[in-house]
């Protein structure tokens, strides 16, 4: 196929959730998988939850980090009202998978939901 006739990459509004429970003090490394179809884009993130709690993540596509270490959830998740906006948007490779470590740091039990929103890209 030539460069004239190639078709072009798409974005799709996209959002993946994150649905975790702890126990008082827990802490569970758990993941979800990209679809193999489309790349992600992360640019937001966004949730709620029952109390405190720290969160990472890690990308098995580039094996890195998101950030240095936990972070507590009021500097990395936002909002409904108030979103997160990523510096820089995270790419996420197709078929990737994604884990992310949550601890509750509340003493208590404690429901966590996640949204890491963004668009997915068709692979060229």
């Amino acid at each position: 196929m030539d460069e004239k006739n190639k078709k072009p990459n798409y974005k799709h509004f996209y959002v993946y959730v994150i649905d975790a429970t702890r126990t008082a003090n827990q802490t569970i490394e758990e993941n979800i998988k990209i679809s193999t179809a489309n790349h992600f884009v992360v640019t937001h993130i966004v949730g709620n939850s029952t109390g405190i709690y720290q969160v990472q993540f890690r990308d098995s596509g580039t094996n890195k980090h998101w950030q240095e270490g936990l972070m507590n959830n009021v500097n990395v998740v936002g909002s409904a009202q108030l979103p997160f906006e990523l510096p820089h948007p995270r790419f996420v490779r197709a078929g990737a998978t994604l884990y992310y470590n949550v601890k509750d740091t509340s003493g208590s039990g404690n429901t966590i939901q996640i949204c890491l929103i963004g668009y997915e890209l068709q692979p060229s």
